[in-house]
């Protein structure tokens, strides 16, 4: 059980409406029902009570009680949303319905078959199976770019806050620090996708050069 106070439980001793006017005044309730007249904790909370749950509710708990969800980045970045001074891009395969499965497949064994329980990985292949060979080696491209491009992003991003951790004092470090983090804020969201690019070049490439022009805007306001 949770220990919850049902109102219908007032009733039981309660038939003067205005006496349940207060019902959401915790600290008074305790007060005048504990620590005045002694009443039992279960008069008014439903009891809790030790022991196994069903075992059709044990198996059937979700996934977020032990496993942070890990899928919000990759969503924002596929949807193109979710970026700080950056408008939103849809990827075309977003607008045109492609569902995650489409390029992300069962994975068991080394084999691509729908297996119980095997984990859904990307496959570039997937691009070739619907595009033609034409495609071959255009993902792998696209993550040779943003490997370069995040890289030097990083290296700004990351000498604005070694030059603000140094406790700057010319310019105006209260400006660089608001660029510091909507710097930090794009190029989080970009490496927390972690598809390096594929699920929509064009919005990680806006996402990039806003962080990087954010940073560069922080080191004019130290001077």
């Amino acid at each position: 059980g949770s220990g919850e106070v049902l109102r219908v439980r007032c009733r039981s001793c309660h038939n003067v409406v205005e006496h349940l006017e207060r019902f959401d005044e915790t600290g008074f309730i305790h007060r005048h029902h504990v620590t005045d007249h002694a009443v039992s904790c279960t008069e008014c909370h439903t009891e809790i009570e030790h022991g196994l749950p069903p075992r059709e509710e044990h198996y059937q708990r979700d996934c977020s009680d032990c496993h942070q969800g890990t899928h919000g980045a990759p969503s924002q970045v596929y949807r193109g949303i979710g970026g700080t001074g950056v408008e939103d891009d849809p990827s075309v395969m977003y607008s045109a319905r492609v569902t995650c499965t489409g390029c992300h497949r069962p994975l068991f064994a080394g084999a691509r078959v729908p297996v119980a329980g095997a984990t859904y990985e990307a496959d570039l292949l997937a691009c070739i199976d619907c595009h033609g060979v034409g495609f071959e080696g255009m993902a792998e491209a696209w993550q040779a770019e943003y490997r370069q491009s995040f890289a030097g992003v990083s290296e700004a991003v990351g000498e604005l806050q070694e030059m603000l951790g140094e406790e700057w004092e010319e310019g105006d470090p209260a400006t660089a620090r608001r660029h510091l983090t909507d710097a930090s804020s794009n190029l989080s969201l970009v490496a927390l996708d972690k598809s390096k690019g594929v699920h929509n070049l064009p919005y990680v490439r806006s996402l990039l050069r806003r962080a990087y022009d954010d940073a560069a805007q922080g080191m004019l306001a130290l001077d």
